[in-house]
């Protein structure tokens, strides 16, 4: 049975019981279903009106975990706690019960995107996002959110613009990560999204992306936080980028002492951190610290890190996010 057949047939319910249950000509009004007595809940609890399944997703099951969302739900369809807990109960439960659904997985919005409203629309995904950042599905699906999905979720984001994965070269999954490319070049070979990322794509990408044309002045090699003699440039691309477009000698003639200072002042966090990755300053980069990066994660748009999370901005840039991942996996210690 279809679902807009199942939510149809529990709706019908609902309006055939509030017919029922409104009150006659000279009769007293019903009594309100929002506030069941102790004996109506034990009565509902004895019947198999709760248990353990969400009343918001369809479980199979008799009933509900919460017993006056429940309680609601099966007085206008008994089949819900008779039967068993399918779509069309938990379509009621969504109209009957308020809020106990909001910010559940599933919900509207991609995993994919930060949107307004918690939770997003792969139950899989949601609930692993969740389980690790409750607040995702308590309070708004942020960009972190949206990050954390597209680290943990397999294949759920892939194909989506932006996504993981240098535009001028073949990879792995679909789309890349310049937004703007990875669209122009999907735009006119759906399949690089759709499939994988391939060197026909690679090459295309080349041809219409302005960046994959010009040899980048950033990164290049050597510590951003001190001078390198003839070597300019450095190797966190946001931290040199700011410095060179401060003062063009660094990227052009060399990374001297005053570029040096120029990091210093103008990159948050890059120089405040011994090892990136480092947080417990042990001198070596583990399982422990990899944990404290996931909870250090803003997104993308969402800094400036927080206390304490200096070690988790490998750019420079204020913010803990994917593109901080690569290079804290990097320095892993064995």
């Amino acid at each position: 049975m279809s679902a807009p057949l199942i939510l149809g047939t529990h709706l019908a319910y609902v309006m055939l019981g509030c017919c029922i249950a409104a009150a006659q000509p000279g009769e007293a009004p019903a009594a309100s279903r929002d506030a069941p007595t102790e004996d109506d809940l034990g009565a509902r609890i004895t019947a198999g009106c709760f248990s353990s399944g969400s009343c918001c997703i369809a479980s199979g099951g008799l009933g509900c975990n919460d017993v006056f969302c429940c309680d609601s739900v099966c007085s206008a369809d008994s089949s819900c706690c008779s039967t068993g807990w399918d779509q069309g109960c938990a379509d009621l439960a969504g109209i009957l019960c308020g809020s106990v659904c909001a910010g559940t997985c599933p919900s509207d919005g991609s995993c994919c995107d930060s949107h307004s409203g918690g939770a997003c629309d792969d139950f899989t995904c949601c609930d692993l996002v969740c389980t690790n950042t409750p607040s995702c599905c308590e309070a708004v699906w942020s960009s972190a959110c949206a990050d954390l999905a597209r680290a943990i979720c397999g294949d759920t984001c892939a194909g989506t613009c932006p996504a993981p994965g240098d535009c001028c070269a073949a990879h792995d999954g679909g789309g890349c990560e310049v937004a703007s490319c990875c669209g122009a070049v999907c735009n006119d070979l759906p399949s690089c999204c759709s499939e994988t990322w391939s060197s026909a794509c690679a090459d295309y990408a080349n041809l219409v992306c302005a960046h994959c044309s010009e040899p980048p002045r950033c990164p290049t090699v050597g510590s951003c936080c001190e001078a390198s003699g003839t070597q300019t440039g450095c190797e966190r691309s946001t931290c040199c980028d700011l410095v060179c477009d401060n003062d063009s000698y660094c990227c052009d003639t060399e990374w001297d002492i005053t570029c040096v200072r120029s990091a210093f002042n103008i990159c948050p966090n890059v120089c405040d951190c011994n090892l990136f990755g480092d947080f417990d300053n042990n001198g070596r980069v583990d399982l422990r610290d990899v944990a404290t990066f996931m909870q250090c994660l803003t997104g993308s748009g969402g800094g400036p890190v927080a206390a304490g999370c200096a070690c988790a901005d490998y750019d420079g840039n204020d913010e803990a996010y994917l593109e901080d991942l690569p290079p804290l996996i990097n320095a892993m210690t064995p």
